[in-house]
């Protein structure tokens, strides 16, 4: 009995309209992401779970939109 080998899908390159949609939608997850936290920070009596959650939250958006910032400019110098 002969097993045959499955090869993974080969990985494309992205278009430009792909990096450009990656970056828009990373700036605008990134974006609410600090309005979310400016407004939770703003409360009279602010719940500092909350906030640290929220902070989180911002520092893992602002970190993905800096991989799709980078990826957008490698696109361009190509």
């Amino acid at each position: 009995m002969s097993t045959l080998l499955c090869e993974p899908p080969a990985k494309s390159t992205p278009t430009k309209a792909d990096v450009w949609q990656a970056y828009r939608s990373s700036f605008a997850e990134f974006s609410h992401t600090l309005r979310r936290l400016q407004s939770l920070s703003s409360e009279a009596s602010p719940d500092s779970d909350a906030v640290l959650r929220a902070t989180f939250e911002v520092e893992l958006a602002r970190e993905r939109y800096a991989i799709q910032r980078d990826a957008l400019a490698q696109r361009f110098l190509r």
